[in-house]
C-alpha cells in the first residue's frame, strides 16, 4: 500500500476511534464540505455538517459495545482514492442488542494538499438481533 493509502487508513481509524469513544464531531476532519453519504436505506445525507450530525445522532441513540476494523484496501489513482474495509460491530438500541458485520466504502478526492472524503456508504454483510438468540 502506498504512503498516501496508509495515511488515509490511519485517518479513518482515528475517526472510527473518535466516534466509538463518544466524540462524533471529530469525524468532521475526514469529510469534504460537499461530501455525500448514502445510508443503508439509500437515503442521501449531503454535506459535512449533516454527515457529522448523523454520527452525533448515532452516538446519542445507540450504545456501541464493540467495533473493530477487519481487512482493508486502499487504491490511489491520481487525485482519487477508494478505501474499503470490513468491520465487526456489536451495539444496542433501547433494550435490543445487535451484531453486524459490514463493509464501508469511502471515496476520497485530493483537494489541495490532502485527500478529503467526498462519498461514503456502508453495506451490511451479516447481521443478527442478539436478543433473539438462544444461548447453548
Amino acid at each position: 500500500m502506498s504512503t498516501e493509502g496508509e495515511e488515509l487508513w490511519k485517518r479513518v481509524q482515528a475517526a472510527n476511534a473518535a466516534w466509538v469513544r463518544g466524540e462524533p464531531a471529530k469525524v468532521a476532519d475526514l469529510f469534504a464540505e460537499d461530501a455525500i453519504m448514502v445510508a443503508p436505506d439509500l437515503r442521501h445525507i449531503e454535506g459535512r455538517g449533516a454527515i457529522v450530525q448523523s454520527f452525533v445522532d448515532y452516538v446519542r441513540d445507540v450504545r456501541t459495545h464493540h467495533f473493530r476494523e477487519l481487512t482493508h484496501s486502499v487504491d490511489v489513482r491520481g487525485n482519487v482514492a477508494v478505501l474499503t474495509y470490513v468491520f465487526d460491530v456489536r451495539y444496542q438500541v433501547d433494550e435490543t442488542s445487535y451484531w453486524e458485520q459490514g463493509q464501508e466504502v469511502l471515496v476520497f478526492e485530493r483537494r489541495g494538499a490532502r485527500f478529503e472524503a467526498i462519498w461514503r456508504t456502508q453495506i451490511a454483510l451479516r447481521s443478527r438481533e442478539l436478543a433473539t438468540l438462544v444461548e447453548p
